[in-house]
């Protein structure tokens, strides 16, 4: 199924600012979710005020979203699991430079053996700002109290989210206990171009995520599922990795994951594989910019962060652009009645 209309900014060519008008604004709110409590969520938030969409904030947990400034937030206050490269690689790569090397792994069929499993379970630290205690690492990886979260849309945005786009398996009213026709579907469109789903379970994102969506739900918004159309107040399950070939045109999964390296480029030196991640990363943040404004400060160079906490800004901030797709009426589900995962249309 999908949504009707063609969105000129978020879903079509072109970052171009129109005048500003009276309407009221609105805001999509990407969310990087952790399918198990130990890990943070990255956040992202694009506003539409008349003037095309922007995104205004992106940051690696909830502590640095709730306290970061409207544009761009501080490196080194995320946490998450470990990359194979090293902590705050640097490199040459100018942004916007594309990446000379694919995913070497064979075509898929859409078996889930191919899939990449979406959350990661390893913990590390932020390079230049390493929580000290366990009580900051919790804070870090808390997963979003809704009535914070929508508090804080307000103060950045001036209205609450008129869309949550989260990157975890929900379900309308209940908790997912195992693979949906929502995840056969990804694959079977999508397997082929190494972008399956990976299965979940009733250990993950099992209660987190049931009490993530019921307490949205509660606070009026609707999961959408096949044959939804935008009411307003809507939660939609997202997947980065077929958002990535609309964004960016690649035919293939892209090669982003800082903790599959070693798998994308066996034998090369870490130093190597870093600067092709950071290429790769500076590919996606071009193309989003060719999407939607990004403001100063946001997704900043990657230098001095934490490499899975920069990659936890950049799932958001991808989660955020399906988001502004949805509102804009270029988003299709890959799904049923009861579940469904939204991808941006021209994939």
């Amino acid at each position: 199924m999908k949504t009707a209309g063609k969105s000129r900014l978020a879903g079509g060519a072109g970052p171009a600012r129109t005048a500003r008008t009276a309407r009221t604004a609105r805001a999509a709110l990407g969310l990087d979710a952790a399918w198990t409590p130990a890990n943070p969520w990255g956040v992202a938030l694009a506003v539409d005020d008349g003037g095309g969409w922007r995104l205004v904030l992106a940051a690696p947990d909830m502590a640095g979203f709730m306290g970061g400034t409207r544009e761009g937030c501080e490196p080194g206050a995320g946490t998450g699991a470990r990359s194979d490269v090293k902590p705050g690689a640097r490199s040459d790569v100018k942004p916007g430079a594309r990446a000379d090397a694919k995913s070497g792994a064979g075509p898929g069929a859409g078996a889930e053996a191919e899939a990449e499993a979406r959350p990661e379970t390893a913990m590390g630290t932020a390079s230049g700002g390493s929580p000290s205690s366990t009580d900051a690492l919790a804070q870090a990886a808390q997963a979003p109290e809704p009535e914070a979260l929508l508090a804080r849309c307000r103060e950045l945005a001036g209205v609450e989210p008129q869309c949550v786009a989260v990157d975890m398996p929900i379900v309308p009213n209940g908790r997912v206990t195992g693979r949906r026709a929502a995840d056969n579907a990804v694959s079977r469109a999508f397997g082929g171009r190494k972008c399956a789903t990976h299965s979940p379970t009733q250990e993950r994102p099992g209660a987190l995520g049931e009490n993530f969506s019921r307490g949205l739900e509660g606070k009026g918004y609707h999961v959408a599922v096949a044959g939804s159309a935008p009411t307003g107040r809507d939660l939609l399950e997202v997947y980065p990795h077929p958002a990535l070939l609309a964004l960016t045109g690649e035919r293939m999964r892209l090669p982003y994951k800082s903790g599959k390296t070693n798998a994308y480029w066996p034998g090369l030196p870490r130093a190597e594989r870093a600067a092709r991640l950071l290429a790769v990363w500076a590919r996606i943040r071009e193309a989003l910019a060719g999407r939607m404004v990004i403001e100063p400060g946001v997704l900043p160079p990657p230098d001095g962060w934490r490499l899975k906490a920069w990659e936890d800004m950049l799932d958001a901030a991808i989660c955020a652009w399906v988001g502004a797709c949805w509102l804009d009426g270029a988003a299709t589900a890959y799904g049923d009645a009861a579940s469904a995962v939204w991808v941006p249309e021209g994939v």
